[in-house]
């Protein structure tokens, strides 16, 4: 059988006009932050726009490298295991247009043709020759 709960005697206090107050409140601090937003919002811009700026200046211009991606990443492997985020530094200094998925891509394709392994969470080297 179904049991009906009578509704307590408790005379609960009505805190809706409080929570209102405190949404009215909330949003007008955030009207009060939204002009120093856009201002942190427009340095963060013109800092990134400087930073690429100075990334073309210092990029080497009209050297190619010579070996393949796949070579020179192995070339590096070879002398000692490294991580894709220190490939792709050693890489871009060298004048490789890459990034993360090229570098990854690049480790898959030595790791299946058997020239390279995974030595470690992370870790990338040369196979040795057995």
């Amino acid at each position: 059988m179904l049991k009906i709960l009578k509704k307590p005697d408790i005379q609960l206090k009505d805190i809706r006009p409080d929570l209102r107050e405190r949404i009215r409140a909330a949003a007008v601090e955030r009207d009060q932050l939204r002009p120093r937003l856009q201002e942190l919002d427009g340095t963060i811009a013109l800092l990134e726009k400087l930073l690429e700026q100075e990334d073309q200046r210092f990029r080497p211009v009209g050297i190619a490298p010579s070996d393949s991606l796949g070579d020179f990443l192995l070339e590096k492997m070879r002398r000692g295991v490294s991580t894709k985020e220190s490939l792709r530094a050693v890489a871009e200094e060298a004048g490789y247009d890459v990034d993360g998925r090229s570098i990854h891509a690049t480790l898959v394709n030595l790791i299946k043709s058997g020239k390279a392994v995974e030595t470690g969470e992370g870790q990338y080297g040369a196979r040795t020759q057995e």
